[in-house]
C-alpha cells in the first residue's frame, strides 16, 4: 500500500546559509557525463549480486578492462548487455526485439545499480561532528531544487504488522498478511563538493529545470528543514558521479520492494 504525501509547502533556502552564484563548466553535455558515469561505474564495482529472478547470481569485472571474467553461463549475456549503446533501432521489429531481450534487461539493471551506489537516501544527519558544510542547488527566491522520493515506512509497517498478526490469531487463521508502506516525499538534492554541485547545477540548467545557484550550508541545517517539511536528503557523496537528471528522477521515485520479493526472502 502507498501513502502518498501531501504536497508541502516549498523548500526555501535558511536565511543563514551563504549563497554562492551557479558556475559555467565547460562541454558538460549529457552524452559525455554518460560515458564517464559508465567508465567510472564499471572500474568501481568487482562484484554485483543479483536476484535469481534475473538468472544471474554475480557479475565480475576487472578493474583494468571491465570485461566480464569467464565464471558464470551468463558471462556472453552481459558482455552483449554493456556493449548495446543506446541507440534507437530503426524499425520497430528490432525495437521490440531489443527491449525484450535479456541483454537489454541486464543493461538496464546494471545502469541503476551504478546509479543508485552514487547517492545516499537519508532522514537522518550522518555525521557527527559540530560543523559540516555541504552545497545545495538553488531555483529563484532561494528555494531548494529537490525531486520526488519514494522511501518505505519500516516502522508503519512493523506497528500494523503486529496489529493484524494478532487479529490473524484472534480468528486462527494461516495465512500470512504481508504488507509494503511507502510514501514519497521531497527530496533534497545534497552535494559533499561544491564543484561537483556547481556542475550538476549546469546540467538541470541546461535541461531547463531552472537550477540557478549553489548555496553552501551546514549539515545539521539540511536535516533539521527535514524533520520540519517532512522532507528526506538525497546526498552525494565526494567522488561520485552523479546520474543523469531524468535517469535520477526515475531512480528516485521508484518501487525498491515488492510483495513478491518478501515472499521469496521468507
Amino acid at each position: 500500500m502507498d501513502s502518498l504525501a501531501s504536497a508541502p509547502p516549498s523548500l526555501v533556502l535558511p536565511r543563514s546559509a551563504a549563497h554562492r552564484q551557479r558556475r559555467r563548466t565547460a562541454d558538460m553535455t549529457s552524452r559525455s557525463l554518460q560515458r564517464r558515469q559508465l567508465s567510472s561505474s564499471l572500474g568501481r564495482i568487482r562484484d554485483l549480486s543479483w536476484s535469481p529472478r534475473l538468472g544471474l547470481l554475480r557479475v565480475r569485472c576487472r578493474v583494468d578492462s571491465g570485461k566480464a571474467e569467464e565464471e558464470e553461463s551468463g558471462d556472453d549475456e552481459v558482455e552483449r548487455a554493456l556493449r548495446l549503446d543506446g541507440g534507437i533501432p530503426v524499425t520497430s521489429g528490432e525495437f521490440v526485439k531489443r527491449v525484450s531481450s535479456r541483454a537489454y534487461d541486464m543493461r538496464r539493471n546494471l545502469q541503476q545499480t551504478f546509479d543508485s551506489s552514487s547517492y545516499d537516501v537519508l532522514e537522518a544527519n550522518p555525521w557527527r561532528e559540530a560543523s559540516k558544510s555541504v552545497y545545495v542547488l538553488t531555483r529563484r527566491e532561494n528555494q531548494l531544487c529537490t525531486m520526488k522520493t519514494r522511501s518505505n515506512r519500516s516502522e508503519v509497517e512493523r506497528e500494523l504488522g503486529m496489529l493484524f498478526s494478532k487479529r490473524e490469531k484472534q480468528r486462527r487463521m494461516n495465512d500470512k498478511f504481508q504488507m509494503l508502506v511507502e510514501d514519497v516525499r521531497d527530496g533534497i538534492l545534497v552535494f559533499e563538493d561544491e564543484n561537483e554541485a556547481s556542475k550538476y547545477c549546469d546540467l538541470l540548467q541546461g535541461k531547463g529545470r531552472g537550477c540557478e545557484g549553489v548555496a553552501e550550508i551546514e549539515a545539521s541545517s539540511v536535516f533539521d528543514l527535514c524533520r520540519s517539511m517532512r522532507a528526506l536528503a538525497v546526498l552525494f557523496r565526494r567522488g561520485t558521479t552523479p546520474p543523469l537528471p531524468e535517469s535520477l528522477e526515475l531512480n528516485l521515485r521508484a518501487r525498491k520492494r515488492s510483495l513478491e520479493d518478501q515472499e521469496e526472502s521468507t
